[in-house]
């Protein structure tokens, strides 16, 4: 109950307590034990603590083996490497995340229609990460299907469902009918959560990101405003994914013309000296950051900010391969505006390369970086 309220210090205590009092009732190795101490994992990956989450996870998988050629699993172990592919996500590696899900949704009989519905759910976000859009549509589906099946057909399992829905149809470009069905399951968790549920901040965050894809800033400014602040009442001002918000937030306020509203957020992210441990909160800073060194002609500073996204991005598998158009686009401009010209082109070229594989996103970079590309060679041709 505390963590699905967001009171993650509190969630700790209780399944520590408990994980104490149930070996004391049942012995270390009991099920029940196991039961808590997987429970104590999963407070870890909702807090944003992926690589806590992971040490318990793999203790718990060495204590619970899932056993791949058994045709009925064990509910509780099934449920351990579940939970491992999911943070397999949280840590930036969509493709073991789809691995493991893979792996474990061949072995169903008996286990619970909301495992299964988590699973299928899980599996459709890192599908969708991969650019696996139409498998992550079906993932989705068959999600939904199983959380309408045991919860009903306006719960919220089958409003997250239908946001990894609404994720895949984005990435196939069905903006329009992607933003509708999101706006519809954010109200859902509005009402069934409550707007100060980490939750509820998650996917009105997810939503301002959609809006920004389909370059919608001044809709994407205003929904980012709202999972701004619902990150900075849930898990405080400093965490990776309230600043990764704020970075998200400075892009849309940017791209609508609202530079001065900007700096006051400019100004925390550039107040930050450590890179930070989270991948996505780290490239969405330099992004932020680059963009608007980019917009004042300071090109060597925006190329370090887009040099180190690109970096992270080519890095991190195939989790942010629907950002590498924008990425490569800044880069390019950054490289044009420091005098690099054949440089530039290479990255303008990577950038259009990258457009069949990203998820159709519109951005004014992607239009600038294709006016400049045709500047470009119209001057080296006049040469």
């Amino acid at each position: 109950t505390l963590n699905s309220r967001g009171q993650y210090a509190s969630a700790r205590r209780a399944a520590e307590r408990a994980t104490r009092l149930l070996a004391q009732r049942d012995g270390a190795d009991a099920p029940s034990v196991g039961e808590a101490r997987l429970l104590h994992a999963m407070v870890d990956i909702h807090a944003g603590e992926p690589r806590a989450a992971q040490q318990r996870l793999a203790a718990l998988a060495r204590d619970f083996p899932f056993d791949a050629d058994d045709e009925t699993p064990d509910v509780l172990a099934w449920r351990i490497h579940s939970s491992l592919a999911w943070n397999e996500q949280q840590l930036n590696r969509a493709d073991r995340c789809v691995e493991r899900y893979e792996r474990i949704l061949t072995h169903t009989r008996g286990i619970p229609d909301n495992e299964l519905s988590d699973a299928y759910n899980g599996l459709s976000l890192c599908q969708s990460q991969m650019a696996r859009f139409e498998d992550a549509v079906r993932s989705g589906r068959r999600s939904e299907a199983y959380a309408v099946k045991f919860s009903g057909a306006d719960s919220g399992v089958a409003s997250l469902a239908r946001i990894r829905v609404a994720t895949a149809l984005s990435g196939l470009g069905r903006h329009s009918e992607a933003t509708t069905m999101l706006h519809r399951q954010v109200v859902n968790l509005h009402r069934l959560l409550g707007p100060d549920h980490g939750t509820t901040a998650t996917y009105v965050n997810l939503l301002g990101s959609m809006h920004l894809c389909a370059n919608d800033n001044a809709v994407a400014a205003a929904w980012l405003a709202q999972a701004l602040e619902g990150r900075r009442r849930t898990i405080g001002p400093d965490h990776a994914w309230t600043l990764g918000a704020t970075a998200q937030y400075v892009v849309a306020l940017l791209r609508s013309g609202r530079s001065q509203d900007a700096l006051p957020y400019l100004e925390r992210l550039e107040s930050i000296r450590q890179p930070m441990d989270d991948v996505a909160t780290q490239m969405w800073i330099d992004r932020a950051l680059g963009e608007w060194q980019l917009r004042h002609g300071n090109g060597e500073e925006a190329l370090a900010h887009y040099r180190s996204a690109r970096e992270m991005a080519l890095a991190s598998s195939d989790r942010f391969r629907s950002n590498m158009h924008a990425i490569e686009a800044g880069y390019g401009l950054s490289l044009a505006q420091a005098g690099r010209t054949q440089e530039a082109l290479a990255a303008y070229e990577r950038s259009i390369a990258a457009i069949p594989d990203a998820s159709r996103c519109s951005s004014p970079l992607t239009i600038d970086a294709e006016r400049d590309r045709q500047r470009l060679l119209a001057a080296a041709q006049s040469r």
